[in-house]
C-alpha cells in the first residue's frame, strides 16, 4: 500500500478500530510506503498475531507517518491500545521490517513490539509519544530485535524507552527519562526536532491539519531524513525514485509542530509495561486484539491445544472401535 492515508477510524467497542492492520492470518509480502495514519481510535498500525493462528508474513513499514492516535480529530478521547505502531502479540516471533518512519503523539507507544521478539527497526524517529520506543517480550522468550539507527525525542512529557541495554550504540539516541543520548552519552541536536516543522499544514492556530504531499500523493519529506542522518551519525542510503526503499521522498516547504492537547501532542500515556523486567510486555491491555500485558503465554493458547488434542485423541478412539466392530461382525457372520 503506497501513498494513502487513513484517520477518525471508530468502532462501537472503540478497541479494534486501527488506521492500517495486517494482521491475525495475512501472508507474507505486505508492504506499507508512504503512508499517513491519524487520529483512529485504536492503533495507527496493527500487527497483531496470536499463538492459536501462528505467525503471519514479515511486514515492511517504510516511510510513514504515524500520529495522534487514540483520539479523534474532533477531540473525542478513545481507551484503547493508542498506539503508532503496534508491531505483533503473544510473544509470536515475526520479523517485521520497520524503516525510516516517524511516530509523534501517540498516547501510548511510538512503536511497541507488543511482545514480539523479532522487529527489525531501522532509521526511525519517534517524539513526544506517551513512550516513542518499547521492545519487549515475554520473560521467558529469548528477544531478537534490531535497532539500527533510533532518535527519540521529548520536549514535553513522556516516559524512558524500553529496550535491552545490549541494544544501545552511538547511533541510537535514547530518551532515559529525561534526556535523549546516545551509548557514549551524546546528547541528541534540536536540530533533527527542527527540522521536522516543515512536515505539515497547519491552521492560524498552529495546529497540524495534514501533511504535506506532492502531486503524486508522497510525503514531502523536505531535508529531514538528511538532517537525521548527520545528527545521529548514520550513513546515508543512496536515493532511488521518491517513495522507493531508501528514499524519504521529494521536498517542498512548511510550518511549525503543534502543542499539548491539540493535534500533534500525547496526552498523559498508559501503563507500557514494566521497565524494570528486560522482557516484559508492551502497552495497555484491551479487548479484542489485545496488547499483550502479563509475562506468561496466555490461557487461551493452552485451551485451544487441549482442545485439539483431546479432538484426535477421541477421533483415533472412534475409528478403533468401528474398526474393531466390524472384523468382529464379519467373523461372526462366517
Amino acid at each position: 500500500m503506497k501513498n494513502s492515508i487513513s484517520f477518525d477510524n471508530i468502532d462501537p467497542a472503540e478497541n479494534g478500530a486501527d488506521g492500517f492492520a495486517a494482521k491475525l492470518t495475512v501472508g507474507d509480502g505486505n508492504v506499507f510506503r508512504g503512508n499517513v495514519s491519524h487520529n483512529n481510535i485504536d492503533d495507527g498500525w496493527d500487527l497483531y498475531t496470536k499463538v492459536g493462528t501462528g505467525p503471519i508474513g514479515a511486514v515492511t513499514l517504510e516511510n510513514n507517518i504515524s500520529f495522534n492516535n487514540g483520539k479523534l480529530t474532533n477531540g473525542y478521547q478513545g481507551s484503547a491500545s493508542q498506539n503508532g505502531f503496534k508491531l505483533g502479540g503473544e510473544g509470536v516471533h515475526v520479523p517485521h521490517i520497520v524503516k525510516n518512519n516517524l511516530a509523534f503523539g501517540n498516547d501510548a507507544n511510538g512503536y511497541t513490539s507488543n511482545s514480539n521478539p523479532g522487529v527489525i527497526t531501522q532509521n526511525n524517529i519517534g517524539f513526544n509519544n506517551g513512550t516513542n520506543l518499547s521492545l519487549t517480550t515475554y520473560s521467558h522468550i529469548t528477544p531478537d530485535y534490531t535497532i539500527d539507527g533510533f532518535a527519540s525525542i521529548q520536549s514535553e512529557f513522556g516516559t524512558k524507552d524500553n529496550f535491552q541495554e545490549n541494544l544501545g550504540s552511538d547511533i541510537n539516541y535514547m530518551f532515559d527519562g529525561s534526556k535523549s543520548m546516545n551509548a557514549s552519552g551524546e546528547e541528541l541536536s534540536d536540530e533533527l526536532l527542527n527540522s521536522l516543522e516543515t512536515l505539515f499544514n497547519y491552521d492560524e492556530d498552529g495546529n497540524i491539519i495534514s501533511v504535506k504531499r506532492n502531486e503524486d500523493g508522497e510525503i514531502l519529506w523536505e531535508d529531514i531524513w538528511e538532517t537525521y542522518y548527520e545528527v545521529v551519525g548514520v550513513e546515508q542510503d543512496k536515493p532511488g525514485e521518491p517513495g522507493e526503499p531508501g528514499e524519504p521522498g521529494e521536498p517542498s516547504k512548511p510550518s511549525k509542530p503543534s502543542k499539548p492537547g491539540e493535534p500533534g501532542e500525547p496526552s498523559e500515556p498508559n501503563d507500557s509495561g514494566d521497565p524494570g523486567k528486560p522482557n516484559g510486555s508492551g502497552d495497555a491491555y484491551a479487548v479484542g486484539d489485545k496488547d499483550d500485558k502479563d509475562n506468561e503465554l496466555p490461557k487461551t493458547a493452552t485451551s485451544i491445544y487441549n482442545l485439539f488434542f483431546i479432538g484426535l485423541l477421541a477421533l483415533i478412539l472412534g475409528i478403533t472401535t468401528i474398526f474393531i466392530q466390524k472384523r468382529y461382525t464379519k467373523e461372526k457372520t462366517k
